[in-house]
């Protein structure tokens, strides 16, 4: 069979190869790798027998007690105090790793349990889908595909290409100054805690300077 070549006498066939080879790359990038490199995600080394953990994958917010919208979430107050901290939200996605061929597995944040710890003690909140939302509880606020136009699964499932905002309501506002200790616990999953101090003054909106152990 006679091989089409062109003007520079490369086969045509070979350049085809090439460039699907180039797209197949391309993929593999945009839809494992880059998105982890988008939103701060740690792609490391994958250590056997270790559970693929959650971790941070945005800014922390923090919102003033207040009642009504909060980052599109209609939240109930019956006692607002404006000066004190109300509502943190943590967007969170399953770690990346490069040196595995293995599928992270998913995440049922159904089994999640949230804890917050300040000066007064530990505190446990139950999972809500309420809206309004009440004190105390926590909640996935927002659901976000890495991966070009997929729409996310309304259950919730935490997938590999997904990013979810947890929106953390504690019981009790908390006063600037204090230190603050969120801890997200999955079965079977390296805990997640993020770790800030509320800023002095508390503002409507604000990007908390966390820690992560």
């Amino acid at each position: 069979m006679q091989v089409i070549k062109n003007s520079d006498g490369v086969s045509i066939i070979g350049v085809a190869l090439l460039a699907i080879l180039i797209i197949a790359v391309l993929i593999v990038i945009v839809t494992l790798v880059l998105p982890g490199f988008l939103v701060g995600a740690s792609v490391g080394l994958r250590t056997a027998n270790v559970p693929y953990a959650p971790q941070v994958a945005g800014p922390v917010m923090g919102y003033a007690d207040v009642s009504g919208q909060v980052d599109g979430i209609e939240v109930y107050n019956p006692a607002p105090d404006p000066s004190l901290l109300g509502t943190v939200t943590i967007p969170i996605q399953i770690q990346y790793f490069m040196t595995t061929n293995e599928v992270p597995p998913k995440i049922n944040m159904r089994t999640a349990q949230v804890y917050v710890t300040t000066s007064s003690g530990v505190e446990f909140l139950p999972q809500s889908d309420d809206r309004p939302l009440t004190k105390p509880s926590w909640t996935i606020s927002q659901k976000t595909s890495l991966t070009p136009f997929v729409t996310p699964s309304p259950e919730d499932i935490l997938d590999p290409n997904q990013i979810f905002t947890l929106m953390v309501y504690p019981g009790n506002a908390i006063p600037p100054g204090e230190k603050v200790s969120i801890l997200v616990s999955i079965p079977r999953q390296w805990p997640l805690t993020v770790n800030f101090t509320v800023p002095n003054p508390v503002q409507p909106e604000m990007t908390l300077q966390y820690t992560t152990p």
